[in-house]
């Protein structure tokens, strides 16, 4: 199923056709253009309206399942695997927590308390807050957290235990202060992240930070990872527009191969753009908007040697000047959200499948 909110209206969609399987109503409706106030847990779908209510339903029938008022409304929903994260911020030397959330049920799961020793003597200790960047295993196992105001500090924690794995103090300019629209990517073995003209990778076993690739000429940004192959968007300082795409190696930092792109802004976080990426079973594929022409232009490339499976081009000619403003991606299919269509996009093929209005 695929998760749609209008105002207060809560829908669900059948992936094969775009047809309505139920529809729900919400208390309040999200806040605009939020991507992430409503998250998919599980055998749940978790919705954060604009009064910081959490509203949770049933993913396959949409009955109400349970919903809890927020003391501070985040930003968006967190997930670790299959459970909601709440930070619990306490005032003044009170802890402060990190709640993990049983989404059948609303109880906490999971409780931890991230702080770090404090910068100065009389310095009260560091801790997270709504804007400390987090990020979590594919499977909610294991988190990575980054935070501090006077003395940044960035930590590993086991999920499934609550233990601390490793504390590390990052010296200035290693790991990227904000996450927003730089996030990091992570394997088995290695969390990676770009500041400027570097990638560094940071160790999971034991948060030793060293620089994996460097150009002054570039500014790089880290995008998937998989099978030894960082795929990191890279543009030249002279101009942010010339977008390219290289795949480098995850053990020497050598550039494998690079292909040029048409389009010239990456879709991040929220904000809209006119390209985007993804691994797929066959390899990486990259989705460009021609907004001047109005076309989609869909490439799939070998992992390893960059070189091309496919390429597709389709006409959005009731479109003018289109925007790449979201996507969400399934194994099979990605959902390409162009000014106010949907557009479903079947990823061995390249071909559009359906439309939604």
């Amino acid at each position: 199923l695929i998760f749609l909110s209008d105002k207060t209206e809560l829908m669900a969609l059948r992936r094969r056709d775009g047809t309505v399987a139920w529809q729900a109503t919400l208390a309040v409706e999200p806040n605009s253009g939020c991507e992430r106030c409503m998250r998919a847990l599980g055998q749940q779908v978790a919705v954060l309206e604009k009064d910081s209510t959490v509203e949770v339903f049933d993913a396959q029938t949409g009955k109400p399942a349970w919903s809890m008022r927020l003391k501070e409304r985040p930003n968006e929903l967190t997930v670790a695997g299959d459970r909601l994260v709440v930070l619990e911020k306490g005032e003044g030397k009170d802890p402060t927590f990190m709640n993990f959330l049983d989404p059948a049920s609303g109880k906490v799961a999971l409780q931890i308390e991230p702080k770090c020793p404090a910068a100065h003597p009389g310095f009260e200790e560091e801790r997270p807050d709504s804007n400390s960047p987090v990020l979590f295993s594919d499977d909610g196992s294991r988190m990575v957290i980054l935070f501090g105001f006077f003395a940044r500090c960035a930590q590993s924690w086991d999920l499934r235990s609550g233990t601390r794995q490793w504390q590390t103090l990052p010296e200035d300019g290693q790991l990227a202060v904000s996450w927003d629209y730089d996030a990091p990517v992570l394997d088995a073995s290695t969390l990676y992240t770009g500041n400027a003209s570097q990638i560094w990778a940071l160790a999971m076993a034991d948060g030793a930070v060293r620089t994996l690739a460097e150009d002054k000429e570039y500014s790089l940004k880290p995008v998937a990872v998989r099978d030894g192959t960082l795929l990191v968007a890279a543009a030249p300082n002279w101009d942010s527009q010339r977008q390219e795409l290289w795949g480098v190696d995850t053990q020497t930092g050598k550039r494998l191969w690079q292909q040029k792109l048409q389009a010239h802004e990456l879709r991040r976080g929220s904000s809209s753009g006119d390209w985007d990426v993804q691994l797929t079973q066959e390899g990486v594929l990259v989705a460009q908007v021609m907004r001047e022409d109005s076309q989609l232009v869909v490439d799939t490339f070998e992992l390893k040697s960059g070189k091309s499976i496919f390429h597709k081009q389709h006409s959005l000619s009731d479109l003018h000047m289109p925007s790449l403003r979201a996507t969400l991606w399934a194994d099979d299919t990605g959902w390409l959200m162009l000014d106010n269509k949907v557009f479903a996009l079947d990823l061995k093929s390249g071909e559009l499948s359906y439309q939604l209005n």
